[in-house]
């Protein structure tokens, strides 16, 4: 099984690499994303994302390819990767940007909000405090992590097709990126909370 854990990459590739690989479940984060917050029973959703994402308009096609009667709202968040890669996830900065994103969710009405990016629920904890500052008490949104959708609909796929790995033991796990392995290695420890090794750099053509 393949996992886009990306918005981005969902929104733009996901056709393409299904479409590479057909004898592979592939899944991405947006449509687990989008269908758990129609399941929350909002009709008015508000996604957080990067200017990628939302100019994709991928959360608004899929959620309105599923319910026609939902309205979507999506906020661009420029500042909320530099905020978390930063480590600055609980500061006045973390504050001020959360409410300055979720003030436009506010007067959309949005019942539930999409964190449309990999990066936005390490901000959960300022995100709740600036929407308890920000929406009517008894009015405050719902968060809806894709990435945890996602580990269930994965969990799901390997279950149907009972492929869905009996032991116990942890799996090793290897890490390819494009950028710096050192700066990965270390800011990837600190947001999994545990030391990451197996880190290779890959060169893109």
């Amino acid at each position: 099984m393949i996992v886009m854990a990306c918005n981005i990459s969902s929104a733009v590739a996901i056709e393409e690499a299904r479409r590479r690989y057909p004898e592979l479940p592939i899944l991405g984060v947006i449509e687990p994303g989008a269908s758990a917050a129609l399941a929350s029973g909002a009709k008015r959703i508000g996604v957080l994302a990067t200017q990628g994402t939302v100019t994709s308009g991928a959360y608004t096609r899929v959620i309105r390819a599923l319910s026609r009667e939902s309205s979507v709202t999506e906020i661009p968040c420029p500042l909320f990767v530099p905020i978390v890669e930063a480590e600055e996830t609980k500061t006045d900065r973390a504050m001020e940007a959360s409410k300055s994103y979720l003030g436009p969710l506010v007067e959309a009405e949005s019942q539930t909000i999409i964190l449309g990016c990999t990066h936005y629920p390490f901000l959960q904890q300022t995100l709740n405090k600036a929407a308890s500052a920000l929406f009517p008490a008894n009015s405050l949104p719902t968060f809806i992590d894709p990435a945890i959708e996602t580990a269930n609909v994965a969990h799901e796929c390997l279950c149907r097709r009972e492929a869905l790995n009996p032991s116990s033991e942890h799996g090793r796990r290897s890490y390819f990126v494009s950028g710096q392995p050192d700066q990965f290695q270390n800011s990837g420890s600190f947001f999994l909370g545990e030391q990451i090794v197996n880190v290779d750099r890959i060169i893109l053509d």
